[in-house]
Parts: C-alpha cells; sequence; structure tokens
C-alpha cells in the first residue's frame, strides 16, 4: 500500500507535518531558559522589600507580568495534544483503543482510498497542532521581547538599591 502515490504523498505531508511540530517544541527549551534566568537574576539581585521605591515595584511588577506570561505561553505550546482522529489507523491513540489483533485486522483489509483518507485526517490534524504551537512560542518569544528593557531598567535600580544599602 505505501507504494500508492496518494500513500506516499500523505506519508511525506504527515512527516513534513511532524517536523515542523518537533521545531515548535525545540524553541520552547531556549527561551525558557532565558524567561528563568531573568527571574533568577532579580530574584537574587533583590533587596528588602521595605528598600523598594513605587518605580523600582512598577518596573518589577511589569517584568513579572511578562515573564510569567511568556512562561505561561510557552507551557500551552509544550502541552501535549493528544486529541485525533477517532477510529483512526494512522493516531497513536486511535490505534491504541482497539486490541492488538483487531488493529492487525483493520490494518490488513483496510481500502486505500480509506487510509488515504485517514492519513489526510491526520495530516490536517498535525498541522492544527503545529500552528497553535507555533502561535504560543510566537506570544512566549513576543513578551520575552517586551520584557527585556524593563528587566534591564528593574535590575539596575534593585542592583543600585542593594549596592547603596550595603555601602552605607
Amino acid at each position: 500500500m505505501s507504494s500508492h502515490p496518494d500513500v506516499e504523498l500523505l506519508h511525506k505531508t504527515l512527516d513534513r507535518m511532524l517536523y515542523w511540530i518537533a521545531a515548535a517544541d525545540n524553541k520552547v527549551p531556549p527561551i525558557l531558559a532565558i524567561d528563568t534566568t531573568m527571574l533568577g537574576i532579580l530574584a537574587a539581585i533583590a533587596p528588602k522589600p521595605r528598600d523598594w521605591g513605587p518605580e523600582t515595584v512598577a518596573l518589577a511588577v511589569v517584568v513579572l507580568l511578562l515573564l510569567s506570561s511568556s512562561l505561561f505561553f510557552l507551557f500551552c505550546a509544550s502541552f501535549p495534544r493528544t486529541d485525533g482522529p477517532k477510529g483512526s489507523l494512522v493516531f497513536f491513540g486511535g490505534i491504541t483503543d482497539r486490541k492488538e489483533s483487531v488493529f492487525i485486522s483493520d490494518i490488513s483489509s483496510v481500502s486505500i482510498l480509506d487510509y488515504c483518507n485517514d492519513l489526510a485526517t491526520q495530516c490536517y490534524r498535525n498541522a492544527e497542532i503545529a500552528g497553535l504551537k507555533y502561535r504560543y512560542v510566537r506570544l512566549a518569544m513576543t513578551t520575552l521581547l517586551l520584557a527585556i528593557v524593563p528587566w534591564m531598567l528593574a535590575v539596575y535600580l534593585l542592583y543600585s538599591v542593594g549596592a547603596a544599602r550595603y555601602l552605607s
């Protein structure tokens, strides 16, 4: 069956969709590392709350909201999406919903047209997943980029407050 031109085309399309999903997943760790590093630096240099001024509090809140949003979007991008076509002979959920013997019987007797439809449905579902993941990665990157300038100002202010405290 895999030598049928439609099946080959759909297998290649499905492989591309799976590649795009993996590519989106690979963008998460570096953004996560930057987000957590920025938060860690803020936590490490933060003086006692009584030493904070209103501008420092405002900047810190903005930075925390932006970086927390970035982390939330990363979580959304990473969250497994395991819903797929019901009764599929291609999707792992559809396969494991059957007993092994039933799957073997079903896959052995499926027509090329039904298999192509199943593959096409799976391609479409994976395209939806890839699109969703990339939207969340883009939002995570956007909120991270928006946090950079306020973060630098907050680091400067927090460090200045902390340094002044130790020098006095």
